[in-house]
């Protein structure tokens, strides 16, 4: 329901913030699930109305936007994504499922898919993940994939940029120290001459696993390679 969700922040988490509660990000998932205000009174699926949904999403963000930029908020809100009759022959075939207003209310947009090339199906050190239990048709089970991330759109830099993530079904996100490594080393802050042995200020390590391995174990290195790839951006 849009009352508790946008009247619940209007009504009740301003005056927390105003008294100081560190609120420092506000996440809402998803917008497309949002009920307009005259449907959600409505008792047949046949009761709608035509731009209820828009509007009512377009009325909560006019407050809650500002709001979070007065108070330095990181606000981070999802939506499904559906087919693009528009695209063409060169456009996107799926776009996101809100309107002009919802676009113009945020600075980024990410899409997220399944990871699905061929380098995606195993981690940097060749495991797959995958169970040793089988299901019916004699098919491993998996145990989690990798996330491919892309910067759709932005009103704030260049638009474009990947990256790709591993999720585990167990544990959440894991093998960060890939992620690290391979962008240490699309940034040029790892340097790699033959694709063998790669460098990073005074040390060398011969291939891409034993240098992520690296990483994996050492956090000051890690934090290292990090703080020069953010000081690209500076």
């Amino acid at each position: 329901m849009p009352t508790e969700i946008f009247d619940r922040i209007e009504n009740d988490i301003k005056a927390m913030v105003q008294d100081g509660m560190p609120l420092r990000m506000l996440a809402i998932d998803s917008l497309t699930n949002i009920i307009g205000v005259k449907r959600q009174n409505a008792e047949s699926a046949g009761d709608h109305l035509v731009g209820d949904h828009a509007l009512t999403v377009q009325i909560g963000l006019s407050k809650l936007v500002p709001f979070c930029k007065r108070n330095k908020i990181l606000l981070v809100a999802t939506s499904q994504m559906r087919g693009n009759l528009e695209a063409g022959k060169y456009g996107p075939k799926e776009k996101m499922a809100e309107s002009w207003a919802t676009k113009h209310a945020f600075e980024y947009f990410v899409s997220l898919k399944r990871a699905g090339a061929a380098e995606d199906k195993a981690d940097i050190e060749g495991k797959t993940f995958e169970d040793d239990v089988k299901d019916a048709r004699d098919n491993k089970i998996l145990t989690g994939h990798k996330i491919y991330v892309k910067c759709e759109a932005s009103s704030l830099g260049p638009q474009g940029r990947s990256g790709v993530f591993t999720m585990d079904y167990e544990k959440g996100i894991i093998n960060q120290h890939e992620e690290i490594f391979f962008l240490g080393k699309s940034t040029g802050v790892i340097t790699t001459p033959n694709n063998r042995t790669y460098y990073y200020k005074d040390k060398s390590y011969n291939g891409k696993k034993e240098m992520a391995l690296a990483i994996r174990d050492d956090k000051n290195l890690a934090d290292s390679i990090l703080a020069d790839i953010k000081k690209l951006d500076e």
